[in-house]
């Protein structure tokens, strides 16, 4: 049975953001910094996606559905912000596992919607998903603080909302349009940070300006995808999907940054992946409410 579209984009989406995690890092040890780093990602796939569009950058929607676009936008930068921020005060495994309650809340949002029927092979799906994210993340805990406890839970609960209100208003636009004005919302609000804050860090080194670029390339192919999937399935099955991202992470850290992963790290890589097998027919159109 071949893979319906929907479901291949989403899966580039978790694999490009991945991979855009560990070039990050070896950015970052370049001398680089977060901020830098999003306003190049921003600005690269708008002048790409300017030039691809030519012209026809305007979607042509109605004042309020245009507002709405602008919005996703903005929602969607401050989540990456937020997260950013969290950071600063706890520990990127704390932050990793509080931003990954997105799915839970994306599931929450489609069943007050009546866009999913409640089952309990569904909350164990998805509950099975998390539990898998835990174990691979705990051993990276740190000590809590409750502004990057807050800054984490506003980053998830962006992120629901991008991706539940994203799949709604994706259906009928172009990935490129929708990324587009959401990519230039992104540099409008981090152009004035890098610039007030001082912290704009050009790599160091060739190396550097390779893991910076290719991040970035990474980065517009990733965020096409995202909005390319959710513009065929349902917010619920992208943002399960993306539980496979946190894995991918992890595996590229071992295979490239010098990691390790321990036993129940192993093991809860295979829960989430056990579980991604399962959501395909738990949340099959036949599970989906009319």
């Amino acid at each position: 049975m071949p893979i319906p579209p929907g479901i291949l984009f989403a899966l580039l989406t978790a694999v490009s953001f991945a991979g855009l995690t560990t070039l990050a890092t070896l950015y970052y040890r370049d001398g680089g910094n977060a901020l830098t780093f999003l306003l190049f990602r921003f600005a690269f796939a708008a002048l790409v996606l300017l030039a691809i569009l030519r012209g026809r950058a305007n979607p042509k929607l109605p004042r309020k559905r245009f507002l709405k676009l602008l919005a996703l936008g903005a929602c969607w930068s401050l989540s990456i912000t937020c997260y950013l921020a969290s950071v600063h005060y706890i520990a990127v495994g704390i932050a990793a596992l509080i931003l990954y309650t997105f799915p839970i809340l994306v599931l929450v949002m489609s069943l007050i919607t009546r866009e999913l029927h409640s089952s309990a092979a569904l909350w164990a799906v998805f509950l099975t998903a998390f539990a898998g994210l835990a174990l691979m993340l705990l051993p990276a805990l740190g000590e809590f603080h409750r502004a990057g406890l807050l800054f984490a839970f506003a980053a998830a609960t962006l992120f629901a909302v991008t991706f539940f209100t994203g799949a709604r208003f994706s259906r009928g636009l172009p990935a490129r349009v929708v990324v587009l004005w959401i990519t230039l919302v992104g540099f409008t609000l981090m152009a004035p940070a890098v610039y007030f804050s001082g912290a704009f860090a050009l790599p160091a080194t060739f190396n550097g300006w390779l893991w910076l670029s290719s991040a970035t390339v990474l980065y517009l192919i990733g965020v096409t995808s995202q909005f390319s999937a959710l513009a065929r399935i349902s917010a619920a099955q992208m943002s399960m999907i993306m539980n496979v991202e946190p894995v991918i992470s992890v595996t590229l850290a071992v295979a490239f940054l010098g990691e390790r992963m321990s036993a129940l790290q192993w093991l809860g890589a295979a829960a989430v992946l056990a579980a991604l097998l399962c959501a395909r027919k738990v949340m099959s159109p036949g599970a989906t409410a009319r």
